[in-house]
């Protein structure tokens, strides 16, 4: 096992022995994965298991870190623990990538003397960002009237303010809308 504490994560193939390798790694890189509505400001930590069969290489990434996130529906900050792993094959048979549209298999240059796995262990941890970024599940978000995050109290609005534009919505009868 080896462990790798780089701005870049790369493999020396020469340390891929037996067929197989497993590397543990910490990257200290604030700008790794950045976003409009995330950062992560801790290190990205995981491990990444290479295994070799006829000059192909199976690579088995996970990653982990916290990041900062901000809630879609009340607009504040709060951090959570993101997890993700892929799998990707990295070949240097041009005719092994030939057919593949899904993107899982990747072409290295010959003669390469290592295996940079930088975009795949960023994609990892972002395939793993919720879409719906919340900062519990039952956040009540901003009042609509005044701006007041429900989550720290109710606010002074009036409870039932009335939209005229919605009346029409009232005369409807959804019983009989089913059946057409």
């Amino acid at each position: 096992m080896a462990f790798i504490k780089l701005r870049k994560l790369c493999i020396p193939i020469e340390q891929i022995t037996d067929g197989m390798a497993f590397f543990s790694y910490k990257l200290n890189q604030p700008d790794f994965i950045t976003g409009e509505h995330f950062r992560f400001p801790d290190p990205v930590e995981g491990e990444t298991t290479v295994t070799q069969v006829d000059g192909d290489f199976l690579m088995e990434i996970a990653v982990r870190s916290k990041g900062v996130f901000t809630c879609d529906r009340c607009g504040e900050d709060y951090e959570s623990l993101i997890e993700g792993s892929i799998k990707t094959l990295m070949t240097m048979k041009p005719e092994n990538a030939r057919d593949d549209e899904s993107g899982d298999i990747k072409l290295l240059a010959p003669g390469i003397q290592e295996i940079d796995f930088t975009q795949d262990a960023r994609d990892a941890l972002h395939l793993a960002i919720p879409v719906k970024l919340l900062c519990k599940k039952d956040c009540a978000g901003l009042c609509a009237g005044c701006g007041q995050n429900l989550n720290d109290g109710i606010c002074s609005c009036p409870a039932d303010v009335n939209d005229s534009r919605w009346d029409a919505l009232k005369n409807i009868n959804w019983d009989e809308q089913e059946n057409l």
